[in-house]
Parts: structure tokens; C-alpha cells; sequence
């Protein structure tokens, strides 16, 4: 989108090489670095060309773009061949979600903006063999996953465009039938003949009339818009697009209300170095608190084991230093990281997704604390001998 160009990285666990090379030929986007001993890979992916589906569907839920209902319907047939593509390849995706849904800009096209863009793009997977950690939800067929996904978009865009008589209109002609779909292929050819409705109707050009003046009053903002983006980001002392991203999308709703009041008073009132330093700190504290209070029970109930058979005991500063340790090793962990692929996976569900976060931690954590109290013990008892000596 214009005015927003910076990378994210993402990390995916993957079980099979040779399959995660087929999928990644087939769904070639952002540079690939593949982590062969743990089983992971890092992705990294510049927004500039490239608009998360997930990121796509609230800004047209919050208005923020202007979609037509062609694109849409556009968009839900790319959705439904890109499956029938893994179909022929033999490939599924059993952990498809709207956040591992890309739409790859053709090179030198249009960005998107506020205002009306007819862009064209090839629609990207990435996550393949990677459990959705955040809920645990259960594997299942992309064809399934896909009918789900497709089914939010209209919603979010019948919500949105609902002041158009012309979108009430097809709400029975053609959304209500497209809810009720099951199979991609029938999916695939009503989206079709719902085209060729969408622009033969009587109403058609009464809607796009109305479409037309929106798209002329957005187009007098689009500049401010973008320039918005492109001050807030550079108000980042660190380059994690995690960050850039949160302090983005929690905009939109005061960047969409500026656009109907059709000024940027509201938005150039705010201090965005203080906001992008606040969100730092809130998620760099929120880990930090998380880690240390389960690093901490498991300490003690580590050395309240060994007090059964010894006195030792443990300072505070002793504590703390081996937590500041654990808390060091355990952030380079790729599930940690995953966690910050994006502000998604803690939407909506924040609590939930910190229990998650620690649950998918805790072997690792329990580890790097065995091996830390083991090492104490070690230390403490050579200490105690050199005493006697």
C-alpha cells in the first residue's frame, strides 16, 4: 500500500523437506532462509509489493480502501484457484488461515491506496506444515479452510458497503447463495455467472455513479495518507516490522474517520515517536514478564526439590541472574519468534494467546532451567569444597 513499505518476518516450523520444496516453488514470495536443524524457516517479506489478505479484509472492513464488488469477487475466484492449483500439484494446506494468504503485486503495478486501485496480483501460501500455535485449531483441508476465508471477505465487504441499494440488492442474488457454498468447483463457476450479473444489471450504473464520487472525494486525501505511513515508520528506533505493523493497524480507525471529516487535523496532533515507543515497550515488557514469571516457579520448584536433601539455599541476585540467562537463551527460540510473525496471531485473543505462548515454550523452558539449576548446584558445591580446603 502506499506509504507503507517495510519487511516482516516470519517464521514456520515444517516436518518434510522435499514437500516444503514443492510447496515454496509454487508459492514463491519474499526471501526464504531455511534453519535445516531446527526445522524451521525464516521469511522475510516486504509490504510494499505485498498486502497480508488478513491486513486487506480490515481495511476494507474499516473502509480504509475502496473495493468494488467486482474485485471482490475477482479475489474469492484467485482464493479458489490457488487451491485447485495445490490440487493438481498434490499438495494441500491443512493450516490455511487469512494471515498465510498473500496477494503478490505484479511488478510495476499500481499500489493500493484509499482510493480506487484495480490492482493485479498473484495470490501467495506460506505456512504450510506449521501448526497454528496460537489456538492449537485442528488441521483441515485447504478446499474447507478456503470456503470459510471466502465467506469472512464477503461479509466484511457487504458490512461495509452496505449503504450502496445496489450491494442490498445482491445480498439475495448472489452473497446468500455464495454463504452457502460447500464445494470449491460449484464455488468456483457461481462466482462467475455472479460476474457477469454484478454487470449487466439494471442498477449497475447508478452504483457505479455513486462508486465514482467516493472514489473522486478519496483521491483529494490519498497523498496525506501516504506521506501518514511513511512519517509514522520512520519513527521506529528498531526495524521489527511486528511493531510497525501494531502501531499501523491500531491508526487505521482514526485515519479512517479523518478521511470522512475529510481533514488531518486529528492525525497530525498525535506524536508518533511516542506512540511507536510506547507500543516497544508494551510488548518488550509484556515478553519480559511473561518469561521471568515462569522461569522463576520453575527455579523454585527446581531447588525446592534439592532442599529435601541439602540446605542450599539461593539469593536474590543469584535468582535473578539465572533468570536474566534463561530469559536470554529461550528468546532465541523459534516458537518465541513465531509468536511475532504478526499482531494477528494476538488478535483477538490475547490472553489465550499468552497461554499458548508459554504452553509451546515450556519443554524448552523446563530445559534451559534444569541445565541452569544444574549448573548452580555445580558451582555452589566447588565453592563449599574450596571453603573446606
Amino acid at each position: 500500500m502506499k506509504g507503507i513499505d517495510y519487511d516482516i518476518i516470519e517464521y514456520f516450523q515444517y516436518e518434510n523437506k522435499q514437500q516444503l520444496y514443492k510447496e515454496l516453488s509454487l508459492n514463491q514470495i519474499g526471501i526464504i532462509e531455511e534453519i535445516p536443524n531446527q526445522r524451521w524457516i525464516k521469511q522475510t517479506i516486504n509490504l510494499k509489493n505485498c498486502i497480508r489478505l488478513r491486513d486487506l479484509m480490515l481495511w476494507i472492513e474499516k473502509g480504509l480502501v475502496l473495493i468494488s464488488l467486482g474485485q471482490i469477487l475477482r479475489l474469492c475466484e484467485n482464493l479458489l484457484k490457488k487451491v485447485i492449483e495445490l490440487q493438481q500439484n498434490k499438495l494441500d494446506h491443512c493450516y490455511l488461515t487469512s494471515n498465510r494468504i498473500w496477494l503478490k503485486l505484479i511488478q510495476n503495478n499500481k499500489l493500493l491506496s484509499i482510493a480506487y486501485v484495480d490492482i493485479e496480483y498473484q495470490i501467495v501460501f506460506t505456512g504450510f506444515q506449521c501448526p497454528i500455535f496460537e489456538n492449537q485449531q485442528n488441521k483441515q483441508s485447504a478446499s474447507t479452510s478456503i470456503i470459510q476465508i471466502m465467506i469472512q471477505i464477503i461479509k466484511v465487504f457487504e458490512t461495509n458497503f452496505h449503504q450502496f441499494r445496489y450491494i442490498q440488492y445482491l445480498n439475495q442474488s448472489i452473497f446468500h447463495i455464495l454463504y452457502q457454498q460447500k464445494d470449491i468447483y460449484q464455488a468456483q463457476n457461481f462466482i462467475r455467472q455472479s460476474y457477469q450479473i454484478y454487470k449487466s444489471h439494471n442498477n449497475y450504473n447508478d452504483y457505479y455513479t455513486e462508486f465514482q464520487k467516493i472514489n473522486e472525494y478519496r483521491k483529494k486525501m490519498e497523498y496525506g495518507i501516504s506521506k501518514l505511513f511513511f512519517t509514522t515508520l520512520h519513527c521506529f528506533n528498531s526495524n521489527e516490522g511486528f511493531f510497525q505493523e501494531d502501531v499501523i493497524l491500531g491508526l487505521i480507525s482514526i485515519i479512517v474517520e479523518s478521511i470522512k471529516q475529510n481533514t488531518l487535523k486529528n492525525l497530525e496532533e498525535i506524536d508518533f515517536n511516542k506512540l511507536c515507543e510506547q507500543q516497544e515497550i508494551f510488548w518488550k515488557s509484556m515478553i519480559k514478564s511473561l518469561l521471568t514469571d515462569n522461569t522463576l516457579i520453575i527455579i523454585r520448584n527446581s531447588l525446592e526439590k534439592i532442599k529435601e536433601i541439602t540446605r542450599l539455599e539461593i539469593s536474590q541476585e543469584d535468582e535473578q541472574m539465572m533468570i536474566n540467562e534463561i530469559n536470554r537463551e529461550i528468546k532465541k527460540s523459534y516458537i518465541l519468534k513465531y509468536f511475532f510473525n504478526s499482531i494477528w496471531i494476538w488478535t483477538p485473543n490475547y490472553k489465550e494467546c499468552q497461554q499458548q505462548l508459554i504452553y509451546n515454550l515450556m519443554p524448552e523452558l523446563k530445559y534451559l532451567t534444569s541445565q541452569r539449576v544444574d549448573l548452580y548446584i555445580k558451582e555452589m558445591a566447588f565453592q563449599f569444597i574450596n571453603e573446606l580446603i
